[in-house]
């Protein structure tokens, strides 16, 4: 009973939480031996689980690489405007609003095909408060990522139309369409966060303090990101209050990703010193962990931005944003390749 008492509890420390983007990975079985048939069950039971979140993780990778397209389009806009003015422009923008479109209905398609239900947990093993609470955010999950593709989607819906206007005349200038750029991207972290926050509902350990990590960074890169946005739509901006946010998320970032560090120690003593060490399960959860490590590591860079962000602003040095920017989008995609790559781990660890 001990050794399945902190199986259970590696389980919650470990268990993955909001779906991250990234494609979904083929389940390679494993096989499961020399250990209890409890945690032979939870040990399946954590891999059916990941396997069913992959499917989240293909919607949310569709989401960011629809957003991406759609930014950057903005610039193709500006071209043909420059080329040939609206005449140039509207044939290619009405041909690219098509495209948007289809692409944002291949998301509802993808999210209409998802199973919204989790797998259930074992008869064989025992409920705790903390694995309820663990398994009602996981089984919100159909939901929340719902709500954020609706949230991002109406903003999409509204970016188009913007591009649309602009590349007919109607714009005045090209503050509207930064302005519906910065939106867009805006509109996309305030969903990645609903999504985090109420995921992270029966979260401990590791995980708990990676997704508070996420937040914070997201906060950061919303206060940056609304701050140019006011500037570039000729709004009066608060540099002071901008910084003293930045400097606030960062530290918040550093503060969880010491937390996320310590709680990997502390789980790998743990499981080393229950008597589970030695069992394939313990092997899975151990490997875990060192993806853990990864992920705080990217996180740390990540604050480093932030700081990175802060310095630009303060000293006005508008031409350092474009790299910055280039080493935050490289590293959130290395935090989606851990994330995909630890689920995969829990996918293919079982049967």
């Amino acid at each position: 009973m001990k050794i399945l008492a902190c199986g259970l509890t590696a389980a919650l420390l470990l268990c993955a939480g909001a779906a991250q983007a990234g494609p979904a990975p083929a389940t390679v079985p494993a096989t499961v031996q020399d250990q209890p048939a409890e945690l032979d069950a939870l040990q399946r039971w954590l891999a059916d689980v990941s396997t069913w979140s992959l499917g989240y993780d293909t919607l949310t990778h569709a989401s960011l690489e629809n957003l991406s397209w759609m930014v950057d389009s903005a610039g193709t806009l500006v071209l043909k405007l420059d080329a040939g003015g609206p005449a140039a422009a509207t044939p290619w923008a009405t041909q690219w609003a098509a495209e948007a479109r289809d692409r944002l209905a291949r998301e509802r398609d993808i999210y209409t095909g998802l199973s919204p239900h989790a797998p259930p947990l074992p008869a064989n093993i025992p409920m705790t408060p903390e694995l309820r609470r663990r398994l009602e955010s996981i089984s919100q999950m159909s939901d929340q990522v719902g709500s954020m593709m609706l949230a991002v989607q109406g903003a999409s819906d509204r970016y188009i139309t913007v591009m649309t206007e602009a590349a007919a005349g109607r714009d005045p200038g090209l503050k509207a369409l930064e302005g519906g750029r910065l939106g867009l991207i805006i509109a996309q972290l305030d969903a990645e966060n609903t999504m985090i926050r109420a995921s992270s509902g029966g979260l401990t350990g590791p995980n708990l303090h990676f997704a508070r990590a996420q937040m914070a960074m997201n906060g950061g890169l919303k206060t940056w990101l609304m701050h140019n946005q006011r500037l570039f739509t000729g709004q009066s901006v608060d540099t002071a209050a901008t910084l003293a946010d930045l400097n606030r998320s960062s530290a918040e970032m550093r503060s969880e990703i010491a937390s996320m560090r310590q709680t990997i120690i502390s789980t790998r003593t743990q499981i080393r010193e229950s008597g589970m060490g030695g069992t394939p399960f313990a092997d899975v959860l151990m490997q875990v962990l060192l993806t853990l490590e990864e992920s705080a590591t990217v996180e740390s860079r990540l604050a480093d931005t932030l700081d990175s962000l802060k310095s630009a602003l303060a000293s006005g040095d508008e031409t350092a944003d474009d790299a910055i920017g280039a080493s935050i989008a490289a590293l959130t995609d290395e935090r989606m390749r851990i994330d995909v790559a630890r689920r995969e781990l829990l996918a293919r660890n079982a049967r």
